[in-house]
């Protein structure tokens, strides 16, 4: 599931190619330790929230091991994924539109992971 959960963000990840980002009309030099910086700050969080909703699924919400897997799946889909909108642009995500095509690899991939039935078990849904 978590192979074909990677696989599938593959095809949003390669539309940043089409993307309405300002771009530097000279070669960028890269500050690698304020990039590093910001992957290790994001990673450690999506980390930190991947265990709260662990949490959250098992003490609170009580749920039964294939609900609490679609949970985590639910997760990992739709967090690991809107990190790409993160990372487009310096600012605040939501100041410059997507290209059609991102937007439309981003609404694709979402549908598909969330409401395909063979990527994971309902059994609270019927499924």
């Amino acid at each position: 599931m978590i192979i074909l959960l990677a696989l599938l963000n593959d095809a949003p990840i390669m539309t940043i190619a089409y993307d309405n980002v300002k771009y530097s009309n000279k070669p960028e030099k890269w500050n690698l330790k304020t990039i590093l910086s910001i992957a290790t700050f994001l990673g450690i969080l999506g980390v930190i929230e991947s265990f709260f909703v662990l949490y959250l699924g098992i003490r609170i919400l009580q749920l039964s091991l294939p609900v609490l897997q679609s949970f985590i799946y639910l997760k990992l889909s739709v967090a690991g994924h809107l990190t790409v909108f993160m990372a487009r642009t310096r600012g605040h995500f939501w100041e410059i539109r997507p290209a059609p095509q991102l937007f439309i690899a981003h609404c694709s991939y979402s549908t598909y992971c969330n409401l395909d039935h063979s990527l994971c078990h309902l059994p609270w849904a019927g499924f």
